[in-house]
């Protein structure tokens, strides 16, 4: 069988595989049932998983998976673009699915485990059917049936405090769905059965004003879903909400459909765009990675920290792809690529490691019954691997070396300086702007993540009910492990990995973006070797020197006072320099409120923080657009006076006005 033959039939299974897993979960609580629908979606992933990774590594031609012209679907065709995201889709899928069978069974009780299951299969279909559509009908169908399950499964408990922020989302997400369909329109004039290439050739008729509204609908669209700022305000609110193995797919997969829908449209049908919308994508993703870096740093709920370090993300990836239009556009062929390559690859590593976080906090809220880092602590001394596991997916999310994040920024911030002096002023400027928001938001990065492990997972547990005695069940760590351990090495294989997803978007004159260092090319598989041995050397020398004969452990000394977990530091105090810093931006409140202990010793006082934080998209955008809607929808409901007679003037109105149109 030719590796053709073998993509074809394997990805068409693993559609199919996906949608019947769903159907069968479908038929009963039954543990039969539903391991038996568990069973057929993981193989199905597996085979999906397996396909794109031999497209990739072949780079086989475009594949015609189904040709459904005479279902107004068009074909489904699986190409170099959509073959990265093919395989992140079902191979992040079948980690956190995996995760899924026995996380969904310790939380039955929250939880109708055949409806989670079964629009768990749709929400993974959905997904697979938006990168190898090829219509515009199609890819909005498949793009609805992702977002629409994703929003049913972020209420999946049905509760109050589910409900409102999963309406939210459904509220920005049909917005932004139906800014895209838009788009489509303006390019096809109305007819959205053409494939992509039709409207490559359509796209190069637009006018510049036509190009810039066209683009300026995608980006609004796809860039909501992605929780670019300020269309960002679901993310956080809805994301914590879900199942933790769904909050693994919306951030680790979800939005990065998002990022391959802009690149579908930016790189295959909308033809070389103008500088100035390159500067806009560039400035909304900083600023989206500067939010998200600072709210990270101030949450104290484990799931919205990952959320808003999944927006400074998803802002720097789009940051990239800004770089990428800028460069396209100046004909500066090595920058262009550099970015684009950069925004792949990091978009690969994002989908491993906050996958493999997300999953991670949904152990931690099982084993202390909270999501506040707050009362967490002691995980790192009782489960050693997990922990150890999980500072694998931080030093990840923290982009510190030699982690395929550190070698993807590092890619992008050397090509910048390498062409910086040949650019233009204006652009130079833009360039400059980038290196130095680059370099802040990853110590910013640095920072939120050792806040993150550091409460979560070090000192001792804040809480009695902690159930941290040893690591969680194998269903639970090893999709951990093996996310932990991909995001952690991707750096090392990093040459391979841009060589592989290269091909396409390099062109034969332009060599490979690689990691060099001191002016050389560098393995960064030595960084990963140097760490070790440091580390090894390290150990050696303690257990050298360290004499233990001469050791006695003794309690801490705290002035004749017992020892307890209050004392320990807190996220709220590791926290309050950035608040400091940042109160303008923050618009941080810290009320103290003091109680005296004894009304005889006014010295003796206990002590409470309530820190306040007043979002400025609320402030400035969402609370002025409800504002407005209810002034207006105030104003139409007067209408509503229940005399017949108006309500016939206002039909022969309308009728009125619709013929003169008309004629």
């Amino acid at each position: 069988m030719s590796n053709e033959t073998f993509v074809t039939i394997a990805t068409f299974f693993c559609l199919g595989g996906t949608l019947f897993g769903g159907i069968i979960a479908l038929f009963g609580q039954s543990n039969f049932v539903q391991r038996l629908a568990q069973t057929i979606i993981l193989i199905s992933l597996g085979a999906g998983t397996a396909a794109a990774g031999i497209f990739l590594i072949n780079n086989l031609a475009p594949l015609i998976i189904f040709d459904g012209a005479n279902f107004f679907t068009g074909k489904l065709v699986l190409d170099q673009l959509s073959a990265i995201f093919f395989f992140l889709v079902n191979c992040v899928g079948l980690l956190t699915m995996l995760y899924g069978v026995k996380y969904i069974l310790n939380e039955k009780h929250h939880y109708n485990i055949a409806y989670v299951q079964c629009l768990s299969a749709l929400f993974i279909l959905g997904m697979q059917l938006v990168v190898i559509a090829t219509t515009p009908i199609f890819f909005l169908f498949a793009w609805e049936l992702m977002s629409f399950s994703s929003f049913l499964l972020v209420m999946a408990d049905f509760k109050i405090s589910s409900i409102r922020p999963a309406l939210f989302y459904l509220i920005i997400t049909h917005l932004g769905a139906g800014a895209i369909l838009a788009g489509f329109l303006f390019i096809s004039a109305g007819v959205i059965t053409v494939d992509f290439t039709q409207l490559a050739q359509m796209a190069g008729q637009l006018s510049p004003g036509m190009l810039i509204a066209t683009f300026s609908l995608f980006f609004f669209g796809f860039g909501s879903k992605a929780g670019l700022f300020p269309f960002h305000g679901w993310l956080p609110e809805a994301h914590p909400q879900a199942p933790s193995h769904i909050s693994a797919l919306m951030s680790g997969i979800m939005l990065k459909i998002a990022v391959y829908g802009l690149l579908r449209v930016t790189l295959f049908i909308l033809p070389v765009l103008p500088i100035q919308l390159g500067f806009v994508v560039v400035t909304i993703g900083l600023f989206s990675a500067i939010f998200g870096v600072l709210y990270s740093v101030i949450e104290t709920d484990i799931k919205r920290i990952l959320a808003f370090s999944s927006i400074e993300n998803l802002g720097l990836i789009f940051a990239m792809i800004g770089v990428y239009l800028v460069a396209k556009n100046l004909n500066i062929e090595v920058l262009a690529q550099t970015a684009l390559i950069a925004a792949l690859y990091q978009s690969i590593c994002h989908a491993f490691f906050k996958s493999g976080l997300f999953l991670s906090a949904g152990i931690a809220g099982q084993a202390f019954h909270t999501r506040n880092i707050e009362k967490m602590g002691g995980m790192a001394k009782h489960m050693r691997l997990f922990s150890f596991c999980v500072l694998l997916l931080s030093l990840s999310a923290a982009a510190l070396p030699p982690s395929g994040t550190f070698i993807g920024e590092w890619m992008i911030l050397q090509s910048i300086i390498n062409n910086i002096s040949t650019v233009i002023f204006p652009v130079r400027i833009l360039l400059l702007i980038t290196l130095i928001t680059f370099a802040g938001v990853a110590g910013m990065a640095v920072f939120s993540m050792v806040r993150f492990f550091g409460l979560a997972f070090l000192a001792s547990p804040r809480t009695a009910k902690a159930q941290i005695d040893k690591d969680p069940v194998a269903e639970l760590l090893i999709p951990v492990i093996l996310l932990g351990f991909s995001a952690f090495l991707l750096g090392s294989i990093s040459p391979q990995v841009i060589s592989i997803i290269g091909h396409g978007f390099l062109s034969p004159s332009s060599p490979a973006p690689i990691f060099t260092m001191f002016g050389s090319f560098f393995n960064p598989a030595i960084l990963l070797a140097l760490l070790f041995i440091v580390i090894l050397l390290g150990y050696l020398f303690k257990r050298i020197s360290s004499n233990n004969k001469n050791e006695r452990p003794y309690h801490t000394w705290d002035c004749g006072q017992p020892i307890d977990a209050s004392m320990e530091y807190t996220a709220t105090a590791f926290s309050s320099p950035m608040r400091f810093f940042f109160a303008q931006i923050l618009r941080s409140n810290d009320k103290i409120s003091v109680k005296p202990l004894l009304s005889t010793n006014h010295w003796l006082v206990k002590k409470s923080i309530k820190i306040e934080i007043k979002p400025i998209w609320d402030q400035y955008f969402y609370n002025p657009v409800v504002r407005l809607i209810t002034f207006c929808s105030t104003q139409i409901r007067r209408i509503q006076n229940g005399n017949i007679q108006f309500y016939i003037t206002l039909i022969l109105i309308s009728l009125i006005i619709s013929a003169i149109i008309t004629l």
